[in-house]
């Protein structure tokens, strides 16, 4: 993945770039189900599709992410999607 401020590599794992301390770096969603239908339209770089395996919230400099984590159902490789949901955690009428 790539910091989508500088545009350097992250690591696996890195919510927030190292280099420009841009974050989180993280997929904007509108609710829970753009993020299950986002994981579901995924690929494991195997070319399997992936199961569900544990989702987490979490604050990443400030803003409140969903970490979804997924097992490859093929190759058994794990993969985590960071999701921003800012756009309707805790929002007033909700």
């Amino acid at each position: 993945m790539k910091c989508k401020s500088c545009e350097r590599e992250l690591p696996e794992s890195v919510y927030v770039c190292p280099a420009c301390n841009a974050g989180p770096q993280a997929i904007q969603v509108n609710s829970v189900l753009e993020e299950y239908i986002y994981a579901s339209r995924s690929r494991c770089s195997c070319g399997g599709a992936f199961r569900y395996d544990m989702q987490t919230m979490l604050a990443v400099n400030g803003v409140f992410c969903d970490e979804l984590s997924v097992v490859c159902k093929e190759c058994g490789r794990h993969e985590r999607f960071l999701f921003d949901i800012s756009s309707f955690f805790m929002k007033k009428g909700k």
